[in-house]
């Protein structure tokens, strides 16, 4: 993130400045209360003469050195973990601590729980050959005595419509049904055509931040000026999005533009023929985008004016991965299907907002794989397993690590179905050509 180091040492100033603390503080000065204060020490020993910590693969390293120290010397301490399903390293979450348990504890007995209680066969047998390709993981034989009822189902559709269509024509609206995916924004698509079709649904904890994302500001700075030609301001805002060719310049001559002029007549006097002849064409593109529906602006707006060059630039520049570009554009147009203009997006954000801060009794929800984790559903549809999607991976010197993560994600996606998992690619993103996920692939080749 752009001027992390600044952002980071003003945070940790404002806080040293008003005597609060975080999180991690907590954490950090726990331990360093234990290891400077022996009579805090006896006295916390003290109250736990046996300790259980369940969740042991959500656990950060520091959290287990402060169990750690408590402990000591004694080490009755029991510690439930699935290292197959540790996702949360954005938490600081590591399993390698469970992996290295008994080098910690020499004397440790480690017991093995490798039934799986709640999926039928197929599910188990796939999930288990592909979890199997992570190195970094205690081996298990993984079984269940469910019998096999149906085949894990994959299906690569041609767009996100005909994902949604395939869904609705295998949806039993008596079972608690899940369609879950890898990336919050993959919501806005499902919730598009669902709200569309007046169907019941629920979203597992959503959030609506991406209504906060830089590509919608940007749009919709670009819409409104296309409605108003005198405002400088938004024009300063965007013109080096959408390619004019002008430079800082050209764009501070516009504070002594006469009042009866418009910034593309003042322009025209001002700048040389070449950059004259390129405003006259974005002049022409701005006048037609005026008379399309909100949709059809987005589209034009991200695939006629420059707008996909820019932000792919930008995203490079400041190693600000703005993910999945593609399918956030083709969420926003989706969403927008049908509407005029900005007011009435506004009015259906609103909508989408009450819905997310509603609690549902819905057989069908939707959800981040991150929030299904420990739930179970009769169904399971993981939708948008499409390659740069799922798995996400950044261009970071830890790939390794990213992948066995991220195939943890995907095992945790397919063991939460009971009866019937389905397996949903795309061959079009936004217009664009994808391939399928890796992980797809995968099965597909079992």
């Amino acid at each position: 993130i752009k001027n992390i180091e600044k952002v980071y040492i003003a945070y940790e100033k404002f806080k040293k400045e008003n005597f609060y603390i975080d999180f991690d503080d907590m954490q950090v000065i726990a331990l360093k209360l234990l290891n400077e204060d022996n009579r805090l020490l006896r006295s916390v020993k003290s109250k736990y003469k046996y300790i259980q910590l369940d969740e042991g693969q959500d656990t950060s390293l520091i959290q287990f050195n402060i169990l750690e120290k408590i402990v000591y010397p004694e080490n009755n301490l029991m510690v439930v973990a699935d290292d197959d399903q540790s996702i949360y390293s954005f938490r600081a979450a590591n399993p390698d601590y469970l992996l290295n348990f008994k080098k910690i504890y020499p004397d440790s007995k480690i017991l093995t729980m490798d039934e799986n209680h709640r999926s039928q066969a197929n599910i188990v047998i796939g999930s288990k050959n592909f979890i199997n390709q992570n190195q970094n993981r205690f081996k298990k034989d993984l079984y269940t005595n469910h019998p096999a009822t149906t085949p894990i189902r994959l299906a690569r559709l041609k767009n996100s419509k005909d994902a949604y269509k395939y869904i609705i024509s295998h949806l039993d609206s008596n079972k608690k049904t899940a369609i879950l995916y890898r990336n919050n924004i993959s919501s806005l698509n499902m919730v598009s055509f669902l709200l569309k079709d007046n169907r019941d649904f629920s979203i597992n904890n959503g959030s609506y931040d991406f209504f906060d994302s830089k590509i919608l500001k940007d749009i919709i700075n670009i819409i409104s000026f296309s409605e108003d030609f005198d405002d400088v301001e938004l024009f300063s805002n965007i013109y080096y999005m959408i390619k004019t060719y002008l430079n800082r310049e050209d764009i501070e001559k516009l504070n002594q533009k006469p009042i009866n002029y418009d910034i593309f007549d003042y322009l025209h006097e001002i700048v040389d023929d070449e950059k004259s002849y390129n405003l006259m064409r974005k002049e022409k593109e701005f006048k037609y985008l005026r008379k399309l529906n909100l949709d059809k602006k987005i589209a034009y707006i991200y695939s006629n004016m420059g707008y996909r060059d820019y932000i792919k630039v930008f995203s490079n520049k400041y190693y600000e991965v703005i993910i999945n570009k593609a399918l956030y554009v083709e969420s926003l147009i989706n969403f927008t299907k049908g509407l005029k203009d900005l007011d009435q997006f506004y009015e259906k954000k609103l909508i989408f907002e009450k819905i997310l801060n509603k609690r549902n009794d819905s057989n069908l929800i939707l959800s981040t794989i991150h929030k299904s984790k420990g739930l179970e559903y009769d169904d399971v549809f993981v939708i948008d397993l499409i390659e740069n999607e799922f798995p996400m991976l950044l261009d970071m010197n830890d790939n390794y690590m990213r992948i066995e993560e991220e195939r943890r994600m995907f095992y945790v996606a397919m063991t939460r179905a009971r009866s019937n998992l389905y397996l949903l690619s795309l061959k079009n993103r936004n217009g664009m050509k994808v391939k399928a996920s890796i992980f797809y692939e995968d099965i597909k080749n079992q």
